[in-house]
């Protein structure tokens, strides 16, 4: 006997469709307010670390209310129903309480700075905890992702590297001969975090995780 493959639930494709374009307005709101701003006032580095902040942080806040109320969280989240949002609980506890904290650090960093609202001191302090909060988590999570996670943990760092590694090296090679802009520190750590998001969503998609169950 073969059991039948596992077809898309594309009603709850729709809800999660319409819930992203409710957080995508909301986001596309905020950095319509307050983005440029900073853009004139801090540079494009800072415009794009905030930027990245807050997709990490909206994500967090996402699947944060998503476990506080189970009801909406089985249809907006990719679980299969309540019980297996239970089961999950945990792990997207975990990664919601990291990419809240890395999501507002990377906000306040971008924010510091000579005449920045926030203190320097304070912002880096904020992304050396958010850092280790992070390492922390996925340390201790480790034994609890199947084998199916743990291959898209690994195939996500190897996708980051491998975007980083030559993009990087091939932009210092042209700062060395004057053929390109110095870096720039928020920009750097703006593209070190945009490129750790792509590529989980890369192997997650590689993997079909990514589609409604």
């Amino acid at each position: 006997m073969t059991s039948e493959p596992l077809r898309p639930n594309y009603r709850k494709l729709v809800i999660q469709l319409i819930a992203g374009a409710v957080v995508g307005a909301a986001l596309g709101a905020a950095l319509s307010l307050t983005l440029p701003e900073l853009e004139r006032t801090a540079g494009a580095g800072a415009f794009a670390l905030a930027a990245v902040g807050l997709l990490y942080l909206a994500m967090g806040l996402f699947v944060g209310l998503g476990l506080l109320f189970p009801g909406i969280g089985a249809k907006v989240l990719n679980v299969a129903d309540q019980d297996d949002l239970a089961d999950q609980r945990a792990i997207l506890s975990g990664s919601a309480g990291s990419c809240t904290v890395l999501g507002a650090a990377l906000m306040l960093l971008a924010f510091s700075g000579p005449q920045g609202l926030v203190p320097g001191a304070l912002a880096v302090s904020a992304l050396a905890f958010a850092l280790v909060l992070l390492a922390a988590v996925t340390v201790l999570q480790w034994r609890l992702y199947d084998e199916l996670m743990r291959g898209v943990s690994l195939e996500a760092s190897a996708v980051m590297a491998g975007l980083l590694v030559p993009g990087l090296s091939l932009w210092a090679g042209l700062i060395h001969i004057g053929q390109a802009a110095a870096v720039d520190p928020l920009g750097l750590i703006a593209l070190l975090m945009g490129a750790m998001l792509l590529a989980t969503f890369i192997a997650a998609g590689r993997r079909g995780l990514l589609m409604p169950q």
